[in-house]
């Protein structure tokens, strides 16, 4: 039987839920003023403890590549700021909003920027995390925000937010368990596209410079020094500007922009088209000088980042684009994965860093480039459909992600609401 709803300020809710109050649910604090100017001026490299700061948190994960730590004994002394299992710890000034839950005592201390939201025993500490990431929470954040030097939570703010509350502690849990268990599905598919991602540039690293090579090419060879390091003896040192022509872009004066498709008009691609369509620009197509296809190559002259090496759409291409075309016998896929590799990106930033005002691409230094390659296309071919296909392992798994977190908002919107009840 369907259950009744009621109408609140937040919305239609189930009619046995409420709203509460943050701070009738939870105990909230920050690290006192006397705390910090006592025991935190100065920190301690050797301490056991380590000190949670606002900037400790991220995206609602714990960030440890830079932490400060204080003594178990001075932890000890201050109990009612000193962080235990199941607490959840949110960041209050600058980056608001990033929450994370503590999972073990004796480990951390609150710090700097950040409060300590311990939930009572009818509460769920996980249904409160999940509140936490809803719009419903996001919207009071950024309600009760003040701008000042920093952005800024006052306790008495975040002891008001209201949060849509199922009346038993087992509806909390079941609701917990489903976002909690998607939570730990996106954890799983990021891991493993961070693992593939790895692998690929490994073996980017390996294919690229010939240690390592594809069945049916190489035979009995053996390696021989150059400029450019130990490559395979059948390989040759090539320089870029031999192998690629790079073509830089052009675009008329920005009095004949439009920014809706018309008849007579061309897209005028920028770097920033390869990231979305929010700012699409059209020019007169007899005034458009440089073309290009979703299967060219084009290179970000500009930074920053500098040196981005993008594809997939067609139309005119401005200034701040490069089009590189292949020359005879070279591999166009080939070329796509070598303009990725570590060692170029680093040779053109080091470059780019001498020039005053935007860093940019010197193409006379970028075509004197030395670099090995496979003389056969066909090895070259066959580099590239390696990393292809690794590519498109690794695209499956980020739509694959992307529709998880799509599924995590919709389960979000109707059982923080009681939309749909579990229990």
């Amino acid at each position: 039987m369907k259950k009744k709803l009621k109408d609140t300020e937040l919305g239609l809710i189930p009619e046995d839920w409420m709203i509460k109050k943050l701070g009738d649910l939870a105990f909230i604090t920050k690290l006192a003023g006397f705390e910090y100017s006592l025991y935190f001026n100065n920190y301690k490299d050797e301490g056991e403890i380590i000190v949670i700061r606002g900037t400790n948190i991220s995206r609602n994960k714990l960030d440890l590549s830079d932490i400060k730590t204080i003594p178990k004994s001075v932890s000890s002394k201050l109990p009612r700021s000193k962080l235990f299992k199941n607490d959840l710890i949110f960041a209050y000034v600058g980056t608001i909003g990033p929450i994370w839950i503590i999972n073990e005592n004796d480990k951390y201390h609150l710090g700097p920027n950040t409060s300590k939201i311990t939930c009572n025993n009818q509460t769920s500490f996980r249904f409160v995390y999940h509140c936490f990431c809803s719009i419903n929470i996001k919207t009071e954040i950024v309600n009760n925000t003040s701008i000042g030097a920093q952005p800024s939570l006052s306790m008495s703010k975040i002891r008001s937010f209201r949060l849509i509350t199922p009346p038993t502690l087992a509806e909390q849990e079941a609701i917990a368990d489903v976002l909690s268990d998607t939570d730990a599905l996106i954890t799983s598919l990021e891991t493993t596209i961070q693992k593939k991602k790895l692998l690929k540039q490994g073996a980017m690293q390996e294919l690229l410079t010939g240690k390592r090579r594809l069945p049916g090419f190489g035979g009995k060879g053996g390696m021989k020094d150059t400029e450019v390091g130990r490559i395979p003896e059948d390989w040759e040192v090539k320089k870029l500007g031999d192998m690629i022509e790079f073509q830089g872009g052009s675009q008329p004066d920005k009095s004949n922009f439009i920014y809706d498709e018309k008849p007579g008009f061309i897209r005028l691609l920028q770097i920033r088209d390869y990231k979305g369509d929010s700012f699409t620009t059209y020019i007169p197509s007899k005034l458009a000088r440089r073309f290009c296809d979703k299967n060219d190559i084009m290179i970000g002259r500009y930074g920053p980042p500098i040196f981005q090496i993008l594809r997939g759409l067609t139309g005119a291409y401005n200034v701040a684009l490069i089009k590189a075309i292949p020359k005879n016998n070279v591999s166009k896929s080939y070329i796509y994965y070598f303009l990725k590799t570590s060692k170029l990106f680093d040779y053109v930033e080091t470059l780019s860093r001498r020039t005053s005002g935007q860093t940019g691409i010197d193409l006379n230094d970028l075509k004197n480039y030395a670099f090995s390659l496979p003389p056969i296309l066909a090895e070259q071919e066959a580099i590239a459909q390696l990393l292809s296909e690794m590519d498109e392992g690794i695209e499956a798994l980020e739509k694959k992600l992307e529709k998880t977190k799509g599924i995590k908002q919709g389960l979000m919107q109707v059982l923080l609401t009681g939309k749909i009840r579990l229990v």
